[in-house]
């Protein structure tokens, strides 16, 4: 009986190994190249917020937790909502990078590059003044609602 156990567990590890690591260098085809390549920068710009200098472990985790949330991405080329999906399917590949690059960085504006071109891949080849996603309309209760200078135009059917 010990012995079969042995067998399983072994099989198991073995399994385990040959499975692809997380990090395959690939963007998720879910999520459009331009959002994936400015979640990574949003991500590390409002990392570089929270920790401003430091390197200590224990701020950098605390800046990651919970980096994904909508009202940390208000300023960005893309609504908050698709951000945060964005920042998750980023995050949810790369926080193990993300968390050791930023214990070992340099500058943060060298950092940014190096991680979002070269480490994690997820703004190569993108063209960001591609986006078209964001131009000025919002969605209200799953309508396509125009922004105006002075913020949203929601006509009393859209309430």
């Amino acid at each position: 009986m010990k012995f079969i156990i042995f067998i399983l567990i072994s099989i198991s590890l073995f399994e385990c190994r040959k499975k692809p690591s997380k990090n395959s260098g690939k963007r998720p085809s879910a999520i459009e190249p331009e959002l994936y390549c400015n979640s990574c920068q949003a991500v590390l710009k409002e990392i570089f917020k929270k920790i401003r200098d430091s390197r200590k472990e224990s701020d950098i985790a605390y800046a990651i937790d919970g980096i994904c949330r909508q009202n940390n991405f208000a300023v960005y080329e893309f609504p908050p909502p698709d951000m945060v999906k964005g920042c998750q399917a980023f995050m949810g590949t790369w926080e193990e990078t993300v968390e050791k690059a930023l214990l070992n960085r340099g500058n943060n504006e060298e950092m940014e590059h190096e991680l979002c071109n070269v480490q994690t891949k997820a703004c190569l080849g993108v063209d960001m003044e591609n986006i078209s996603q964001y131009d000025n309309i919002v969605t209200v209760n799953n309508k396509k609602v125009p922004l105006n200078k002075g913020g949203l135009k929601i006509d009393s059917e859209d309430l």
